[in-house]
């Protein structure tokens, strides 16, 4: 792939780079003031967490009714509550419920082998992220719709324009699986199992989910409750590093810090793209509902870029597309520059140098509470990626016997096959170097800012005014912080990161000081 003679989006001007990913929420720190334990549900934290803030909402038939008597007049709205109720036994329903079956004439997909969205900690080139949505060639305001599934998950990501509202709708879909009566192992969600034979789903609106883990709008709606919703995707344009085509960059790439931007930097940067995937599902499989096959050939970081791109531009009104940020109030405000980022790399022998451009927008990223994309192509670790790569079975069923024997569970196991480096760099955990104030800081802030909400329970804590904490909050805290991982209650949730021991010392040390 020559950046000379990029594949552009319509979006962006020629070899324009930007960097990935997300369409849907990213899992908030939500520290309300209220107890989530349930002893009778048992020590599976994520799911366990899951589980109960979604029973607090509500569960089966009358929560949906819930969601759909508030009249949203979005694809998913129009389609999940209409009269009879859909049959969904699976993802394959659920996109023909939704219109999405022919390719390409009414539906395209894409993949992402990195995401930074609710499941992001356990997405991967081995599990990746994937999209379904409406063609945008013979998109209408009426008809923008996409849907986000992850393996490992029991959650399904939906989101919506309203042309009435004149804003968009996020959607959780979960659903129950024959597994239930007897506890699923980590095959039935890590297999095709997951996304079949399902026994029953409730749906959640975005306004539901704002108290929990799962919250949508406090990465999708960051400007405060009056703001429109916004949809999001770091990259914009070729090469798209974490999308399942990318393949790498061979040959010259022109770089604004080489010491003549005019000439060329040779080098390359090499990816699989999804390589992984097809040996693991293998060619003739499929993965999020689609053909492996599909998934392979699909340009999918310039057909989801380009989705949005339209989507935006209609959502913003006639005559608006092209619509870009900072004039677009539904595009993405964390855009990146990755042919920097790139280009760091063969300039400087690595991307993530002190100073570089992605070490100054992850420190710009991080103080406003979001994660920031990898600065290279493959988040997982090597010597565990190549465990599940040689035999795919067996390390299934070595997950299996872990989850069973050590009381833990999928999300866990799957979280820690990302690299070290990779969970550091993302920020789902803290750096050594960072002091209290930043880790409650990068760590918090995007659920707890001066922009929350009054009215919601974790608009207690504002990470934006650390200097005027009183007592209790620090003592709320601290308490929150140092509970088990196998406690719902624990704070950031494990969906948006976690703090290693070292950092819960320091955090508490400072705040109890206070």
């Amino acid at each position: 792939m020559v950046c000379s003679s990029p594949r552009a989006n319509p979006a962006v001007a020629p070899c324009v780079l930007w960097w990935t990913v997300v369409l849907l929420a990213q899992a908030a720190g939500c520290l309300s003031g209220e107890r989530l334990v349930s002893p009778e549900i048992g020590g599976k934290s994520v799911a366990v967490a899951d589980q109960i803030w979604l029973r607090r909402i509500g569960v089966g038939p009358t929560q949906t009714a819930r969601v759909c008597g508030r009249g949203a007049r979005d694809p998913v709205a129009k389609a999940l509550c209409s009269t009879p109720a859909p049959a969904l036994g699976g993802l394959e329903d659920l996109y023909r419920t939704l219109g999405m079956v022919a390719t390409r004439t009414e539906r395209l997909v894409a993949a992402a082998t990195h995401s930074l969205g609710l499941s992001g900690r356990i997405v991967s080139a081995l599990n990746p992220r994937t999209f379904v949505f409406r063609s945008y060639t013979s998109l209408d305001e009426a008809s923008i719709v996409a849907v986000a599934s992850s393996r490992g998950e029991r959650v399904i990501e939906l989101v919506g324009f309203d042309p009435v509202a004149r804003d968009f709708n996020f959607y959780l879909l979960a659903f129950e699986q024959p597994c239930d009566a007897d506890g699923c192992k980590t095959s039935d969600l890590l297999t095709s199992k997951v996304e079949t034979g399902w026994t029953g789903f409730t749906l959640y609106g975005d306004v539901d989910l704002e108290d929990t883990g799962l919250n949508c709008l406090s990465c999708h709606r960051p400007d405060g409750v009056a703001a429109p919703k916004r949809l999001l995707m770091r990259q914009l344009a070729d090469p798209w590093m974490h999308w399942g085509d990318f393949r790498g960059v061979s040959g010259s790439l022109f770089c604004d810090d080489a010491p003549d931007p005019r000439i060329p930097v040779d080098g390359n940067v090499t990816a699989e793209g999804l390589d992984l995937l097809m040996r693991v599902d293998g060619l003739d499989g499929r993965h999020g509902g689609i053909p492996v096959a599909d998934l392979i050939k699909a340009p999918s970081g310039y057909d989801f870029s380009s989705f949005l791109f339209y989507a935006v531009g209609l959502a913003d009104g006639p005559g608006d597309v092209p619509c870009e940020a900072p004039a677009c109030v539904f595009w993405e405000p964390h855009v990146f520059d990755s042919r920097a980022v790139i280009c760091d790399r063969l300039l400087r022998g690595s991307a993530d140098v002190p100073g570089g451009d992605w070490d100054r927008y992850r420190d710009q990223t991080l103080s406003l509470g979001f994660p920031v994309p990898y600065h290279g192509p493959d988040v997982l670790d090597p010597g565990k990626r190549d465990q599940a790569a040689a035999d795919f079975p067996a390390f299934l069923n070595q997950l299996d016997q872990l989850d069973r024997n050590a009381g833990t569970e999928t999300f866990a196991l799957m979280a820690n096959m990302m690299s070290a480096d990779a969970a550091r760099a993302v920020g789902f955990v803290p750096s050594e170097a960072d002091t209290a104030p930043r880790i409650l800081q990068q760590m918090c802030v995007r659920c707890h800012a001066a922009t929350t909400d009054p009215k919601l329970a974790r608009a207690r804590f504002n990470a934006e005014a650390l200097d005027s904490l009183g007592p209790e909050t620090a003592r709320k805290i601290i308490e929150r912080i140092t509970l088990p991982r196998t406690s719902a209650d624990l704070m950031p949730p494990q969906r948006a990161g976690e703090l290693p021991p070292w950092a819960i010392e320091r955090v508490r040390a400072w705040l109890g000081g206070r």
